[in-house]
């Protein structure tokens, strides 16, 4: 068995193969695309990988898993599933995948998740009691889709995911983070729409939003602990930018830097929760 105690950084080389091979295949893009965002997909999900791997250690025995997310073109599963097997961790996988879903329609794709084992149930969120009867689990993710979501649907989801873990099951949730050194750039700037988008009647009749909600810490903890969660860990971090022109990258790179040095001011806000009491938001207009 590989060892487990391995660092975000450390990890991310080895799920970089997989996310290329994701996104070259299944999302069609370009060689060069393929492999920038596989240098930014592969330090989110060895930060998720990071929290499972955590999780799991001393649990003696395999334990389940839930990608509540949808698989997308496919990058986190089929990174972090195999990872995860390699370190002699045993795990049944599971994700929900919108009926609607593009990449359901190659071939290619549905032979990684039949290759891998994955348990695939076709719903969609915005579907009251998406996740019913789904479970228990012991790890849920929520990464990269909070900020897709209306949030009402969000809301419920929380609560969804909540109900469909074991008592000492934890949900690791990831999103661009609102107070990310960038965004706060661009609001003193007066450019601060550049947050948000996708938000157009068109999005709203292909039933996907692009980025309609976004995150601070303290509103995660908040409505984290309004649905029923204790907090164990919220931080931000920087993965740096897909594919971009030199200026652009250069950019990326010195505000990665500086981000370190600005209290939450990191691209992505990641929270590790387990189940608690509920703190209820009290009700305001």
């Amino acid at each position: 068995m590989k060892s487990m105690r391995q660092k975000p950084g450390s990890m991310k080389k080895g799920l970089e193969a997989a996310c290329f091979m994701a996104d070259r295949t299944s999302a069609g893009l370009t060689e060069s695309d393929a492999w920038a965002w596989a240098r930014v997909n592969s330090l989110r999900h060895a930060h998720t990988l990071s929290h499972i791997v955590m999780h799991a250690k001393g649990k003696g025995r395999e334990i389940d898993v839930l990608n509540a997310s949808g698989l997308s073109a496919g990058h986190q599963d089929f990174s972090i599933l195999p990872a995860l097997r390699d370190m002699g961790i045993e795990v049944n996988w599971h994700a929900i995948e919108s009926p609607q879903s593009p990449y359901l329609k190659d071939m290619r794709h549905i032979e990684s998740i039949e290759r891998l084992g994955i348990r695939l149930k076709l719903t969609d969120l915005a579907i009251p009691g998406a996740l019913g009867h789904c479970g228990p689990f012991d790890v849920v993710l929520f990464t990269e889709i909070a900020e897709h979501l209306d949030h009402s649907v969000f809301l419920r989801a929380l609560s969804g995911i909540s109900d469909a873990l074991v008592p000492d099951g934890i949900l690791i949730l990831t999103t661009p983070n609102l107070l990310s050194l960038g965004n706060r750039l661009r609001f003193l700037a007066g450019k601060g729409e550049g947050a948000w988008w996708g938000d157009g009647r068109m999005n709203m009749e292909k039933g996907l939003y692009g980025h309609i909600s976004l995150y601070g810490p303290a509103r995660i903890k908040k409505l984290l602990l309004d649905s029923g969660f204790a907090v164990d860990r919220c931080y931000t971090f920087s993965p740096g930018c897909g594919p971009a022109h030199f200026m652009r990258k250069a950019a990326s790179r010195l505000c990665g830097l500086l981000a370190t040095l600005v209290e939450n001011g990191g691209a992505t806000l990641v929270a590790v929760a387990s189940k608690g009491e509920p703190v209820r938001v009290p009700p305001k207009i």
